[in-house]
């Protein structure tokens, strides 16, 4: 048995349904006669059209609250985002655990450009995988006299990060950490 009250109920419910779709269609989009009429448009500004210096400060300060999953989404954009952002991506790296430290030597081997980015390298931890960073791959003075000193000693390995740079020149920490000791010391 069909039930006509119920099948009218659900009739009007769609029909209002359209009708306020179509109202709102006509809100949005206007009508025919709207449609045919010559509109004028002003020239928009494309993202490529802006000057560096906007991606810059724009990553800077995602890069003073501390967003790096913003910063990244960022570098996803385009070509010309890429470029600018992984310098604030990549410019802080903080290595706590020798599997995370596996990890990073492994991206570093197949993204070696990513290396000239990195300001900051903090190593903490008590493992023997932390004794295997070699220097070399980053962007280091080789006539440093503290570099030559650590990477040339059998029972160290040379640790560096740079801090940001003061006056255009940047500031290279060596860390180097002894063979057996597990633990990370600046050299005297």
């Amino acid at each position: 048995m069909l039930n006509f009250e119920a099948v009218k109920r659900k009739l009007r419910c769609y029909v209002g349904r359209l009708q306020r779709g179509l109202r709102r269609h006509r809100r949005q989009y206007g009508t025919l006669a709207d449609a045919l009429k010559p509109q004028r448009l002003r020239p928009a500004t494309s993202l490529g059209d802006l000057p560096v210096e906007v991606f810059h400060q724009i990553l800077a300060t995602l890069q003073d609250g501390r967003e790096p999953d913003t910063i990244a989404t960022c570098s996803l954009v385009s070509r010309r985002w890429r470029a600018v952002a992984l310098p604030y991506l990549f410019s802080v790296i903080t290595i706590r655990e020798e599997a995370d430290f596996e990890d990073f030597l492994d991206f570093v081997a197949n993204a070696p450009h990513i290396c000239r980015c990195i300001r900051t390298l903090t190593l903490t931890g008590d493992g023997d995988g932390v004794a295997r960073l070699d220097c070399s791959a980053f962007p280091l003075p080789q006539s440093h006299p503290a570099t030559t000193a650590l990477l040339g000693s059998p029972d160290t390995r040379g640790y560096c990060y740079r801090r940001p740079q003061v006056r255009r020149r940047p500031t290279y920490h060596i860390l180097r950490m002894a063979g057996g000791s597990g633990g990370l010391r600046r050299p005297l």
